[in-house]
């Protein structure tokens, strides 16, 4: 769901509420950069905190249902949304994400799947048949290469696309060339 919002007030000031957030950016900063895809599935209440863990994750599912909202509350409770609420603009656009960071309004399964905030909206007894086919899917990649282009995704999140996000990208393509899965059967197919 999010932080407890009952530890939030005992966190004693400005020292204490910096060590708490520095604590959730790590939680998140370990998501990213595990060197695999990481996927959140979001069933029931995604809020603050939790909605960050969620955007520091590759992708989001969200289990239809009424429950499952996803909201940015802070400014409600008198605190800005912080540290990983920086990747929302980068999924939803600008415009949304001012919507769900300055009027803290929950948004359903449906405007999140519209928005861009997650990937699929999936029945609860379809989600596992759903995470197999995303599994069979990762499969067929090289694993280098995948880890390669996870870590050049989060590069291009930090230097943008301009000329630095370009030549990062060029440094990783020549260094799949130093490696063996080059040729491998299912890097073969024709995309």
């Amino acid at each position: 769901a999010g932080a407890d919002l009952h530890a939030m007030r005992a966190l004693g000031g400005r020292a204490g509420a910096e060590a708490f957030i520095r604590r959730v950016d790590g939680l998140c900063g370990a998501i990213q950069a595990f060197p695999g895809p990481v996927v959140a599935v979001c069933d029931g209440p995604c809020l603050g905190a939790g909605l960050e863990v969620a955007v520091a994750a590759d992708f989001r599912v969200a289990v239809e249902g009424p429950a499952t909202v996803f909201a940015m509350p802070e400014t409600r409770l008198g605190i800005p949304s912080v540290v990983q609420a920086c990747l929302i603009p980068g999924l939803v656009g600008w415009g949304n994400a001012r919507r769900m960071l300055y009027f803290g309004e929950s948004i359903d399964c449906a405007m999140a799947l519209k928005w861009g905030l997650v990937n699929d909206v999936v029945a609860p007894e379809n989600l596992e048949d759903l995470i197999r086919q995303w599994e069979e899917k990762i499969a067929l990649t090289g694993t280098n290469a995948l880890r390669s282009q996870k870590a050049l995704m989060r590069e291009w999140e930090e230097l943008g696309c301009g000329r630095e996000g370009v030549e990062a990208g060029v440094r990783a393509f020549g260094q799949a060339f130093e490696g063996e899965e080059i040729g491998r059967a299912s890097c073969r197919e024709r995309v």
